[in-house]
């Protein structure tokens, strides 16, 4: 699939429990997160992408223009096998998330790039999403990279003086 994606120039990010991993800490995961731009264009190449994949039509689309509505996730198989394409995550902004996106090489026969969000974009839509699995994957990323998230400034209560 992601050669497919790489041969119909579509851009993605992997995100959830495979980003995790490739950040540095492995675990185990039921699926593969993709968030896409959610452009027409965009939309139009995954579809593309997705049709030659299932050999002509794609099970649970109509066509590309319903991959560019807001908020949309695809899931296609069952976990451990199952795949999760995700027009949007939270109030991250795909572009700026693109920006600071980390790059891998696929080594097949023909070697391909593959996406991954960035590691500060991860940890923000994990603090955001705030389930039990998210915070946890927080945790243990910054105890990996040794970051932490800046402490929030705190306003000093002034005593009133009498």
């Amino acid at each position: 699939m992601l050669a497919l994606l790489h041969e119909h120039s579509v851009r993605y990010l992997i995100i959830g429990g495979e980003a995790v991993i490739y950040h540095g800490y492995p675990r185990l995961t039921g699926d593969v997160d993709l968030l896409y731009e959610p452009t027409e264009a965009n939309s139009e190449r995954l579809y593309a992408a997705l049709e030659e994949f299932w050999g002509g039509d794609v099970p649970l689309l109509e066509g590309p223009r319903e991959l560019a509505t807001p908020g949309i996730v695809v899931q296609f198989g069952r976990p451990p096998n199952r795949v999760d394409l995700i027009s949007t995550a939270g109030t991250l902004r795909f572009a700026s998330a693109w920006r600071r996106r980390a790059t891998d090489q696929v080594r097949a026969r023909r070697p391909f790039p593959v996406f991954y969000i960035g590691l500060v974009d991860l940890l923000a839509i994990k603090r955001e999403a705030g389930r039990h699995k998210d915070l946890d994957d927080v945790e243990q990323l910054e105890r990996i990279s040794g970051r932490r998230r800046a402490p929030q400034k705190r306003r000093r209560l002034r005593k009133k003086r009498r």
